[in-house]
This record gives C-alpha cells, structure tokens and sequence, in this order.
C-alpha cells in the first residue's frame, strides 16, 4: 500500500476505537481524527490519484466526518441497552471495512515494475499488420484477411525528459485474462513500466537479436512485461504477438479492440476432452517412471482440447512465421503496408540470431515454428504443455522449457533432443505464476485453495527474478554467444530455492558452438 493510503487508515482507527466508549468519556482530542482521515483522503486523491481498492475507506472517512458533526447532548442521557449494541456494532464493522480496504489495496496492489538490470534504456512500440493471404478462420465475418498487432520493446536511447509509459496499457483489458469485471485492473495505469514509447533505437550496436512471444490461450501481449523490458535492456528486440480472437483483446490503431471470441472459448471450455486431461494430469502426478512418464505425455498431447491443436495451433504457427516474414521485409527497408514506426528499424534486426518463445499454449507453438522454421535458432517455453499429435521429430535447436510445481511430464518429450535442452521446474509454483500476475495480483496467492490455487505459494519476487534471469541467462548464451554460468547447473546456494534445474547437453556429433557475440 502507498503511504498515504497507509496514513487515512491510521487516521481512522482512533475513530472506530473510540466508539465503543460512550461519548462522554471519549477524550475531546479524538475528535480531530475524523477531519484528519478526511485531509489525508484529499491529498491521497490529489497525489497518489484515485483507485477503486480505496472506495470502502473513503466512504467511512465520509461517514465518520458526518458522525462527527452530530452535537453533543446538553444533559445527561440514560444509555439504551440497544444504543450500546448499536454502537459496537458500528465500530466492529468499521473495522471490518478497514481490513477489507487493507485486503484489497494490498492484494491489488499498485505494485513496483521490476528494475531492469542490463545497460540499455528500453523503448516500446507497436505494429500492425494485415495479411492478406490469410482468411480469418474466427472472424465472426466470412472472408475477412488476418490482422495481427505486436507490440515491441527493443534497446533505446531515452531523453532525459521523457516520461515511462504504464505497465499495462489502458486498451490491454487485462482483466479479460480472469473473466473480471473491466475496473478490476483500471488501477494499473498509476504503475509505471520502465519503457518509453517510440524512442529511437539505441546506436549502440548496429543490430541487434531479435525475439517473439506468444502469450497463452486467452491471455494478453502484456502479459509478461516484466520479462520482455529485461530482455530488452541486455541488447534484444523482442516482439509480442497477439493472436487475434484467441487474446484478451488487441487493441487496434483505428480504435478497434478485438476481444476473445466467446464461440472459441465457449468450444474449449464445453470440451467432454477437459475431464480426461485432468485424470492424466492426476495419474502423471502418481508415479516417478520415466517411461510411464512418457506415455502419459503422448496421451495428452494427442489430446484436442476444444480444437486447439487442429483449429488454433496451425494459425498460430503461421501467425509467428508471417511475423517473421515482415519483420525481413522492414529490416530490409521495403516500402510495406504496415503501421507502426517501422522505418528506424530498417536494418537493425539481426535476423541470423532469431529466438522463439511463448507461455502456455504460446509455450506450446514454440517447438512447432521452431521444427518447421529454419530462421528459428533458440526456443523457450513458459510452463507450456505440447497439444496436437506427438512429436515424430527431435528438437534441433536449444530449448529451455519451464515447468510448475504440478507438471512433469514434458521432461520426458525433449530427453531425446538432439540439441542443449535445458528444464527449470519452479516449485510451489503454479501456471499463473508464470505471468504478471505474480505482481498484479498477490491476492490470489492468499485465497486460493491448495487443491485448484490461480497463484502458488512461491514468492512473488523470487518468481519474477526466477523467469527473468533464466529466460535472459538462455537467450544471452545462444544467441549472442555470451557463455552463461546460471546454464551450468543447480543455482548456486541460496539462490532460487524453489528451482529443480536439469540440463542435457547436445550430442557431441550434434553440438554446435554459441552464435559469436557481434562486436559494437
């Protein structure tokens, strides 16, 4: 909570303390408390700005302050039994109003953006594009071509006045992730990011690797801010993608914000195929076999959940190698229908050092694009699961695969890749844990259940500074030829408790040396 915040609560206490005394023993000096929270209610408006978390104290400041405007009794007045209760009861209650206020301004926290550690400054942008080669296959209009938005955060030079976008964009509907009302998140625009839009790009070096997210099913460009502006200040352009109709919502240069079509949640979420995922997923936690680990696996990536594998995994797929297509065309100048600032990017891009990476059902394209594209040169998957038909090929290039505290069983997919693959499995951990949630929304972390929880009990901190420093640690090793010591084994003592790292290295016929750093 932020300190004036803190300071109406304070204020108020001595004022719903005293109302279980009768007003003539009440000491005269309590009665500037009321007036006290009511000032420190205004200058928390005027500073800190408005949030609905807020609401219940500033109704009982208001409350207490026409309370307070009541004139005291110019005799003696026998206290009614009922007075008494009345009165208590009040004061409990307006305790309770505090702690609900407490439970909600800190469980929804205006939050801190984690600092960034590498050298650069970070700039943000987006792009837009139209393929028309491609129909909509869920545009809820036939015949309509495939738009898409990435928004990008890339090395910048920042000028000493310029002012940091917020965390989340007002248009992201984040709260759209968790099916909540649309104020639930309308606070997030008091926290500030560590990008600054439309900032030139960093001449630092002439080119620089460049990286693509994907998001989850139904989840947001946005959703891992924290990990894309680390990427970006050690030297990488990294691109979000947003899968059109399968996101939160993309949020378009005309104004048009394309939320998720209800017909395709409707179609996963109504899928008899649920019920069996979650027996798999209970009889892969039963046993430690290796080959019965394996089986399971297969299973479940045969597995087509509301038509993820037939219907949204090829899109999505083209979705990424469409990216990749555009972002040659812009490297290169070509004069293309794109809107966003894609000329001061015109050959800045080190295509030669590409890295794919997602979450979830984004995780899960990764080690497609990655089988299917040669332009693919490292992949990275944040606690995805693979869906589709099994694998009938090994992994080619390295891959990091992240995994939570309830699910094992892709070890067992990628033990025979033939390239370095490495397995971070973050205990205590569960799938959320694995965006910004981690930061947006630690309430979850206090009210979820052990058996279905949205948030696991690791600390939100150590999660963060989990993600960040392996997915940078991988990346800086393979695609700008930085060896990274974090890659060699277990973290070091006391350091990430919460991680079982494993690693397989490539083998030796097939291991190639890290992609030489480029010189500035």
């Amino acid at each position: 909570m932020r300190i004036l915040e803190v300071l109406v609560l304070i204020a108020l206490l001595p004022v719903l303390i005293s109302f279980f005394f009768t007003r003539k023993s009440r000491p005269g000096w309590l009665r500037i408390f009321p007036w006290l929270a009511l000032l420190l209610v205004l200058l928390h408006l005027a500073i800190e700005k408005y949030r609905w978390q807020m609401v219940p104290a500033y109704l009982l400041t208001l409350l207490v302050c026409l309370l307070a405007l009541r004139k005291a009794p110019t005799e003696t007045i026998r206290t009614a039994w009922w007075r008494t209760t009345g009165r208590i009861a009040g004061a409990v209650l307006g305790l309770l109003v505090c702690a609900l206020t407490v439970a909600l301004a800190a469980g929804i926290p205006v939050f801190q953006d984690p600092a960034t550690t590498g050298p650069y400054a970070v700039g943000t942008t987006r792009f837009f594009f139209v393929d028309k080669s491609r129909e909509d296959p869920f545009a809820p209009a036939p015949h309509t071509p495939r738009e898409l938005l990435a928004a990008a955060w890339y090395p910048a030079e920042v000028a000493s006045n310029a002012k940091p976008e917020p965390f989340w964009p007002a248009n992201a509907h984040m709260e759209s992730m968790l099916r909540a009302p649309s104020f639930f998140f309308s606070h997030i625009h008091l926290v500030k990011s560590h990008s600054y839009l439309d900032a030139p790009v960093a001449p630092a070096e002439r080119q620089y690797p460049v990286l693509i997210f994907s998001h989850g099913y139904s989840g947001s460009i946005w959703q891992n801010t924290a990990q894309m502006e680390e990427l970006a200040s050690h030297g990488f352009i990294v691109f979000s993608l947003g899968h059109t109709y399968e996101s939160a919502a993309v949020p378009f240069p005309d104004g048009r914000v394309i939320l998720m079509s209800q017909a395709r949640w409707d179609e996963m979420m109504h899928s008899t195929l649920w019920a069996e995922l979650v027996k798999l997923y209970q009889q892969q936690e039963r046993t430690n076999d290796r080959a019965e680990l394996r089986r399971i696996a297969m299973q479940i990536m045969a597995i087509d959940t509301g038509g993820l594998a037939s219907k949204s995994l090829p899109v999505w797929v083209a979705d990424t190698r469409y990216l990749m297509d555009e972002l040659e065309k812009i490297n290169s100048g070509e004069d293309v229908d794109i809107v966003g600032p894609a000329k001061q990017f015109a050959g800045r891009f080190d295509l030669a050092r590409l890295g794919v990476l997602g979450m979830s059902f984004g995780g899960a394209i990764v080690s497609e694009v990655c089988a299917r594209d040669p332009r693919c040169k490292a992949g990275l998957n944040l606690d995805g699961e693979q869906f589709g038909v099994p694998m009938d090929h090994s992994l080619q290039v390295p891959y990091l695969h992240f995994s939570n505290a309830h699910i094992k069983m892709d070890d067992s997919i990628y033990e025979d890749s033939r390239a370095d693959s490495y397995g971070v499995h973050v205990n205590r951990s569960t799938h959320q844990n694995f965006t910004d949630m981690s930061l947006a929304l630690p309430l979850a972390q206090w009210i979820s259940s052990y058996k279905i929880p949205l948030l696991g009990r690791v600390d939100r901190k150590e999660m963060e500074d989990i993600m960040s420093a392996y997915t940078l640690a991988f990346f800086q090793q393979y695609l700008q030829g930085k060896p990274q010591p974090l890659l060699d084994g277990p973290p070091p003592a006391g350091k990430f408790p919460d991680v079982v790292f494993s690693a397989q290295k490539a083998p030796a016929a097939q291991s190639e040396p890290a992609a030489p750093a480029r010189s500035r």
